[in-house]
C-alpha cells in the first residue's frame, strides 16, 4: 500500500488469484503446504534475501572503479562459494550490481 500515491486499501489474494480472469485449481501436497507454512520459512527467506543484498553490495564495491583485478575476482569467487551461489545466481547478482552501482 502506497498512501502517497493515492492507494488507501489492501486486497488480499492468493498467488492463484493475482491475474484477473486467470484462476488455478492446483494445490500443494499436504507435506509441501506444511513446509511452506512453517514459521521457520521466514528465517529461510530473510537469510536468502540478506545473502543477495550482501553479495550484490560486495560486487558493487569491488566493481566501483569499473574493473576487477585478479585478486578481486578471486575474492568474489570465494564469497560466492561461501554463500553457495551457482554461476547463474552470481552472474545475475553481478549484472544487477553493475547496473545499480553503490546507491
Amino acid at each position: 500500500m502506497l498512501p502517497s500515491l493515492g492507494e488507501n486499501g489492501v486486497v488480499m489474494s492468493t498467488v492463484g488469484e493475482l491475474f484477473p480472469g486467470v484462476f488455478t485449481t492446483l494445490a500443494d501436497a499436504p507435506e509441501v503446504a506444511a513446509v511452506k507454512g512453517d514459521p521457520r520459512m521466514v528465517q529461510v527467506l530473510e537469510t536468502a534475501y540478506m545473502r543477495r543484498i550482501f553479495v550484490k553490495a560486495a560486487i558493487a564495491l569491488v566493481y566501483s572503479d569499473g574493473v576487477y583485478s585478479d585478486e578481486e575476482r578471486r575474492a568474489l569467487g570465494t564469497v560466492a562459494d561461501v554463500f553457495g551461489l551457482s554461476n547463474t545466481e552470481f552472474g545475475d547478482l553481478e549484472q544487477e550490481a553493475r547496473r545499480q552501482g553503490l546507491q
